[in-house]
């Protein structure tokens, strides 16, 4: 597919590969004028939304057990680093969940910096945090995060704790005979 491009009041085509070039010289620009080229996002944390503060940190492959937790009034925050104006969320399928300007960085609302709920359904679910330099999403993006992680309700195991393995019982010894 190519791109038009207007200069110097002529039309000219702009193909793929041109237009790859003028994003790395915009990236190059951008460096040049002090601002920094990469951003990203460099973990994400359950936050109880009652206090505003964290309970643990969410890694790929983790369990939230509302039980042992306490609550169920939590929600979801982006760490990112300071370059980050910006980030978006997938959620489930969704690429474009929720796009959040400013730090918290959380998955749902906030208002003010006072977190909100983030009512997350019992099951399996995926999240993905792409942090941008610019707010609403634009500017340079930087790596998405992505976790996957279990919701439970009572099964135990709190955040990112495996279930542990029911040992299997010891085998009985035969009975040794005498020679008589």
């Amino acid at each position: 597919m190519q791109q038009t491009s207007h200069r110097r009041n002529a039309l000219t085509r702009v193909s793929p590969g041109k237009a790859a070039r003028q994003n790395i010289r915009r990236a190059a620009i951008e460096t040049l004028e002090g601002r920094q080229l990469f951003t990203a996002v460099t973990s994400v944390m359950i936050y109880n939304t009652d206090t505003d503060q964290p309970l643990a940190q969410l890694k790929d492959g983790g369990t939230i057990d509302y039980a042992a937790l306490g609550t169920q009034h939590i929600t979801l925050v982006a760490n990112a680093d300071a370059a980050t104006s910006s980030v978006k969320f997938g959620y489930d399928g969704n690429p474009a969940y929720r796009i959040e300007n400013g730090a918290p960085f959380g998955i749902n609302d906030n208002s003010g910096g006072d977190l909100r709920d983030w009512d997350v359904p019992v099951g399996i679910h995926t999240v993905t945090a792409r942090p941008y330099t610019k707010d609403r999403a634009t500017g340079l993006a930087g790596a998405a995060t992505t976790i996957h992680f279990t919701v439970t309700e009572g099964a135990g195991g709190g955040v990112n704790v495996s279930p542990t393995p029911t040992p299997a019982p010891a085998p009985t010894p035969a009975p040794i005979k005498k020679n008589e």
